[in-house]
């Protein structure tokens, strides 16, 4: 794998003691690299390995067991105009303060650069650190990386995979891949709960809808999930949990109130991302935009159905592809973008609720 790996570096620190691991992007991008997390403990056995990722993100990764501590930075602290907000500069210090007491030997960014104001951010951060040697992805922004690992010209790796040859090029040695989350049994025994309040068995077949996306313009229309929903009910006369945060709320409400059979409805909008995940794996199947959650239930281990509009699918479908984790995508001449709105949201509204039947069959059969 190396010998199709550019890495372009300084004299590599041979045994680094401390080690800390970047990843500010969403949810999904901090469980994809749960597999380069892994790959690096086992390679680094006797170091000391620390994770910073984004707040929302660190109460799903809190207790993953190859990371000795985690940090949550604020994504607002990301901002170069929050920062000089006097409560977020007084976060960003101490955070910075408390980081650069651990006396780390190596920085490893698992977010590509793609802006200046990226790379200037990152560069001011490492310094502030106290890290002499930084290792991450190969951009034109990204040249004052100790390392810089660059992917073969005119390949699209997934995001799992490209994270992991920063580990290959590091030396690691990379076997079994799976994504991880660490779920408890105090998550478990919550969701028991939860399902005898909901007057729930272990018999009952719940599938999972995921309605939202952080961009407006990856969601299916409303109207399609409720008409997904009653076909679904009907035919595998089923449990339909459509989860969300408090953003979706309304969404969801309005799903569940074009339901014929709204009994069979279930609702969420308060759990933590651990609890979800903890009720993922009592799904048969998971329908979803193509979100963090998507990654969260290929994680935990069961069927997905992807609806993808405009995103990159080569780099983020859910992983790993087999017959259990169908995408539908339509081509259309616009895709991939990253609009946050669309106005006709056409690679959305060309997906059928036939469609998604029809691959519903295909791993419920």
């Amino acid at each position: 794998m190396l010998s199709i790996i550019k890495i372009f570096m300084k004299k590599a620190v041979d045994n680094p003691h401390k080690i800390l691991i970047i990843q500010l992007g969403g949810i999904g991008d901090v469980v994809m690299s749960t597999p380069t997390i892994e790959a690096l403990r086992k390679h680094y056995k006797n170091a000391y390995i620390a994770l910073l990722v984004i707040s929302r993100a660190s109460s799903l990764i809190e207790g993953l067991p190859y990371i000795d501590e985690l940090f949550a930075i604020d994504t607002q602290l990301i901002s170069l105009r929050k920062l000089f907000n006097g409560l977020y500069l007084f976060k960003t210090i101490r955070l910075i303060k408390i980081l650069r007491s651990r006396h780390f030997d190596m920085v490893i960014n698992l977010k590509r650069i793609w802006t200046w104001i990226g790379a200037f951010k990152t560069i001011i951060f490492i310094k502030l650190v106290g890290a002499k040697y930084s290792v991450g992805k190969y951009t034109s922004k990204s040249f004052f990386y100790s390392m810089k690992v660059k992917e073969p010209k005119g390949e699209i790796k997934h995001m799992v995979e490209e994270n992991l040859d920063i580990a290959r090029a590091l030396g690691c040695e990379i076997k079994k891949v799976k994504l991880s989350l660490p779920i408890s049994d105090k998550e478990r025994k919550f969701i028991l709960d939860f399902m005898r309040k909901k007057g729930l068995s272990k018999n009952d077949k719940l599938i999972g809808f995921n309605p939202g996306a952080f961009r407006p313009a990856r969601r299916w229309p409303m109207f399609r999930w409720s008409a997904l929903a009653d076909r679904l009910i009907e035919e595998y006369r089923c449990k339909i949990v459509i989860a969300g945060d408090k953003s979706d709320v309304k969404v969801i409400e309005e799903i569940k109130n074009a339901v014929y059979k709204k009994e069979s409805i279930i609702t969420i909008t308060e759990f933590t991302l651990k609890q979800y995940a903890a009720l993922m794996e009592r799904f048969i199947l998971f329908i979803t935009n193509d979100t963090g959650p998507m990654h969260m239930a290929t994680a935990v281990g069961i069927p997905v159905v992807a609806l993808f509009g405009s995103g990159e699918e080569e780099m983020f479908y859910p992983y790993p592809r087999n017959s259990k984790h169908i995408v539908i995508r339509k081509k259309v001449p616009c895709a991939p973008c990253y609009k946050f709105k669309c106005k006709n949201n056409i690679c959305m509204q060309l997906i059928t609720v036939r469609e998604v039947m029809w691959q519903v069959k295909k791993i419920l059969r």
